[in-house]
């Protein structure tokens, strides 16, 4: 999930309040999902399946344009089957997706499987026949857990999302694995994985022979990760992207913003485990979590100063600050060095 630029701060304020009339069950978020700004002037998060972009012989994929709630969509193609990478926001957007699909396939066996389960990248399967989605079973408990609250919530991000959102339900998938998965589309094998950082249920997909990764939302070109949700981990996610940095990607097609090289993934990483690192050392200081969020947010703007979604950073220091309290717990010396 990405803002694609800075956040309208009215719109951060009407989600805050409809966060809090929701009926959520089980669900808890770190911050009531500030998903894009909300100007008069953003372009309708619309997939354009009209201009597809060859990576590989076999992959093409339909550019996010840097336009909120608009995903990078992927088709890998095989000689007996194809596969679609996420779908977009909402039934239209899945529509568009999948009659382009079609048109690849030409008469191939078509599947489709999710990054994640945010609604930009997911809710468009509800367009597809449901024998055709594949997805791990993480991200399906997560769908059903939390999808109807965050299907309310980006109604009220936008006109534009509420519209793109219209008869459109969560959907239940055919297929599920845990771990990994091996498809084979013929002469094309792909890999499913599970890597769960930003989501309880992210998995990315990993195309074997050209080496072309997946990320969805755990690499987003020029983008600051985001961790808002209780089930987010960045040190999950320093994890995660150690073991896709293993991989040696030739190529990667981020969930948002430019596809681009491995070099992404240390990017991100490194990023990572430098606000870690400033996260432990105020929390050793003892340092109120105010002025540890004022000091570490401007230092993360200056040492970051062409990176998007800013307006995380708050969270995403609370997150690793809630990790570094609970190591403290366990640790005296941590203890008392505070």
């Amino acid at each position: 999930m990405t803002a694609n630029g800075r956040i309208h701060y009215g719109m951060m304020r009407r989600l805050r309040a409809s966060f809090l009339t929701v009926s959520l069950g089980s669900l808890t978020l770190a911050t009531p999902l500030p998903a894009a700004r909300a100007a008069a002037s953003d372009p309708a998060p619309s997939v354009d399946m009209t201009d597809l972009r060859p990576i590989a012989p076999n992959i093409l994929v339909a550019q996010d344009r840097r336009i909120s709630l608009v995903p990078n969509v992927g088709i890998i193609s095989g000689r007996k089957a194809i596969l679609v990478v996420d779908t977009g926001l909402g039934r239209a957007n899945g529509e568009r997706v999948y009659q382009a699909a079609l048109r690849i396939a030409n008469g191939r066996r078509i599947y489709v499987t999710t990054t994640h389960f945010h609604p930009e990248h997911s809710f468009g399967a509800i367009a597809f026949p449901p024998s055709s989605l594949i997805m791990n079973a993480a991200q399906l408990d997560e769908l059903r857990e939390k999808g109807p609250a965050y299907l309310t919530l980006f109604r009220g991000i936008s006109a534009g999302a509420k519209a793109a959102l219209a008869d459109t339900a969560p959907v239940e998938t055919a297929i599920t694995y845990t771990g990994r998965h091996i498809l084979d589309l013929g002469g094309t094998t792909v890999e499913l994985r599970e890597a769960p950082a930003h989501t309880r249920g992210d998995q990315i997909i990993f195309v074997r022979g050209s080496r072309i990764l997946f990320t969805g939302d755990l690499a987003e070109t020029n983008y600051f990760p985001v961790l808002i949700d209780k089930d987010s981990s960045g040190t999950k996610w320093i994890d995660v992207l150690g073991q896709l940095i293993a991989l040696r990607p030739s190529a990667i097609v981020p969930g948002h913003g430019e596809i681009t090289d491995k070099r992404l993934l240390n990017d991100v990483r490194q990023m990572l485990i430098w606000m870690r690192t400033e996260v432990d050392r105020s929390v050793r200081q003892n340092m109120p979590e105010s002025e540890m969020i004022t000091h570490i947010e401007a230092a993360a703007k200056s040492r970051y100063p062409e990176w998007d979604n800013s307006q995380y950073l708050n969270y995403d220091i609370r997150s690793f600050r809630d990790e570094a309290m609970a190591r403290c717990k366990r640790n005296p010396r941590c203890a008392a060095d505070r």
